[in-house]
C-alpha cells in the first residue's frame, strides 16, 4: 500500500501576504523547522496556485529528499478565504486519497517530537480507517448534537486509510453548508445575521469531520468509544478533550501545539 504523510499550502502565502507579513512570516517559519527536523519524515505538499508552488520549489530544493511538491490547482484559492478557508483542506484529503492508499495529513504546527515507530503504520490499523484528535474547544462547534458540542476532531493530525472518506466528509460539510445557510437566510429577514459558531459551520473544515465521525456511529456515542476508535495513538494536542494522565500514556511522536 502506497503511504504518505502530507501538508498542505493554499492562499497565494508567499506573494499575497508578503515575505514581511506575520501570516506569511510564520508559514515560512513553520516549513523551515518542519525540513530542519530531525524526526521530520519525508511528506509531500499539496499546493494552490502556482506562485505558491514556485516559491516552495526555491525555498524547499536543498530538501529534495524530503519533500514532494503536488500541485492541486493553478488558482490560488478554490474558496472565498474569509468565509470557506478551511473548505481547501477537504480538497486536500481527495487528492491525497488519490495519490496513495494511507495518509496522515497535517498542518504545519504539528511537529515530530520523536522518531516515527517501525510500527507506526500497523499500529494506525487498529483504530478506525480515519482518527484525529479529539479537541475540547470553548465554543460549540457540533451545532447537531444534543451533548459534548464542544468536543470536536481537531483537524491538525488527520489519518485516513479509505478512499470514501474525503467524499463522505464533503457531503458532511455540504449538509452543514446548506443548513447554515437556510439558517441565514430566516435571520436576513429579521435584521440579523449568523453567530460565529454557525458561521464556523462553512469557515472551518472540523465540524464537517466531527459530524463524519458521527454518522460512522449513526451519532455520538461519547468521548471513551472516540477514544477506542477515533483517537489516534501517535499524536497529542494542548487542548484535548481527556485527561492528561490518560495522554501521558499515549506513545506520542507528534504534537499539534494549538
Amino acid at each position: 500500500m502506497k503511504k504518505a504523510f502530507v501538508r498542505s499550502l493554499w492562499g497565494d502565502v508567499f506573494e499575497h501576504f508578503y515575505h514581511d507579513n506575520p501570516k506569511s512570516k510564520k508559514i515560512r517559519r513553520e516549513i523551515k523547522e518542519a525540513l530542519e527536523n530531525p524526526y521530520t519524515e519525508p511528506f509531500v505538499v499539496y499546493v494552490f496556485g502556482n506562485r505558491d508552488a514556485g516559491y516552495l520549489y526555491d525555498e524547499t530544493k536543498d530538501y529534495a529528499n524530503k519533500i514532494d511538491i503536488r500541485s492541486i490547482s493553478n488558482a490560488h484559492t478554490a474558496y472565498d478565504m474569509k468565509t470557506q478557508m478551511w473548505r481547501h483542506k477537504l480538497d486536500v484529503f481527495k487528492a491525497a486519497m488519490e495519490d496513495f492508499d494511507e495518509v496522515v495529513v497535517m498542518d504545519w504546527d504539528c511537529k515530530p517530537i520523536a522518531p516515527v515507530p517501525d510500527d507506526f503504520w500497523d499500529v494506525m490499523h487498529l483504530r478506525a480507517p480515519f482518527q484525529a484528535n479529539l479537541m475540547l474547544y470553548r465554543t460549540k462547534k457540533c451545532l447537531w448534537r444534543e451533548e459534548d458540542l464542544r468536543k470536536t476532531c481537531n483537524g491538525g493530525f488527520i489519518y485516513m486509510r479509505d478512499k470514501s472518506i474525503p467524499d463522505k466528509i464533503i457531503q458532511c460539510y455540504n449538509e452543514l453548508s446548506e443548513w447554515a445557510e437556510k439558517l441565514r437566510e430566516k435571520r436576513r429577514k429579521r435584521g440579523l445575521d449568523l453567530r460565529m459558531r454557525e458561521r464556523a459551520l462553512l469557515f472551518d473544515d472540523e465540524p464537517a469531520l466531527s459530524k463524519y465521525v458521527d454518522e460512522c456511529l449513526d451519532g455520538w456515542k461519547g468521548m471513551w468509544t472516540y477514544w477506542e476508535l477515533f483517537e489516534p495513538e501517535f499524536c497529542n494536542i494542548k487542548k484535548s478533550a481527556f485527561p492528561r494522565e490518560i495522554l501521558n500514556d499515549k506513545n506520542a511522536c507528534f504534537k499539534h501545539w494549538v
